[in-house]
């Protein structure tokens, strides 16, 4: 298993888009009542309160459909279905390392040519979050956007689809930082716009990082 190590990058890309809005974190064991916090069910993203951290943290880790990225498997992947189109999308390709930040976690790609990009445009998964809230071990949030690319594609023209729902979590019991996602709406991005119609979709992934420090 390739190990992802940290990167600083500064990233100058703007967003693509995706529906979410100001999200409030849930904390393992957390109460789901305090207002302003938002509940993670079905939809991703939605309502006031309504499910306790414990039970949002507890679904997402226990969704058979979740990767884990142990047991030497990949350091990171994403897999499911957009109608009916699969997806899989994992570091085969050579990707050489991540990069988390306030509200955001990201892979850096290599490009088929050998050149890398950073933060711009052949980064092949960007996941964004509400990035004032701190992300914390056992910390369950929902997505509020960003997007992952399809790959065999242009690097400098690529196409993907942006991510408008979904949630994001980490472990509270591993010595790594185990990152685990799931994405449950998303848009077409092409040539770096969010086009078309949103659209449901089943994927789920997971990212495993080391020498990293989180609460």
């Amino acid at each position: 298993m390739a190990l992802i190590t940290s990167a600083l990058a500064a990233c100058g890309e703007s967003d693509e888009g995706g529906s979410g809005g100001a999200a409030g974190a849930m904390q393992l064991g957390g109460e789901g009542g305090a207002s302003g916090a938002a509940g993670v069910s079905g939809g991703g993203a939605g309502g006031t309160g309504g499910a306790s951290g414990s039970t949002a943290q507890d679904e997402l880790f226990t969704d058979p459909s979740v990767p884990d990225c142990l047991d030497d498997g990949p350091s990171w992947e994403l897999t499911g279905t957009i109608g009916s189109e699969t997806v899989r999308l994992d570091d085969s390709n050579g990707d050489i390392s991540s990069s988390i930040e306030p509200g955001r976690l990201y892979v850096l790609g290599i490009e088929p040519g050998g050149g890398i990009t950073v933060g711009d445009t052949y980064d092949p998964l960007i996941l964004t979050w509400d990035g004032s809230f701190m992300m914390t071990r056992g910390t369950v949030m929902p997505l509020t956007g960003k997007r992952f690319l399809m790959p065999g594609g242009d690097p400098y023209m690529p196409s993907g689809y942006c991510i408008t729902s979904g949630d994001i979590g980490t472990t509270t019991d591993e010595p790594e930082v185990l990152f685990k996602f799931r994405v449950r709406s998303v848009r077409r991005y092409e040539n770096g716009e969010c086009t078309g119609d949103e659209q449901p979709a089943s994927l789920a992934g997971c990212m495993l990082r080391y020498n990293d420090y989180l609460p």
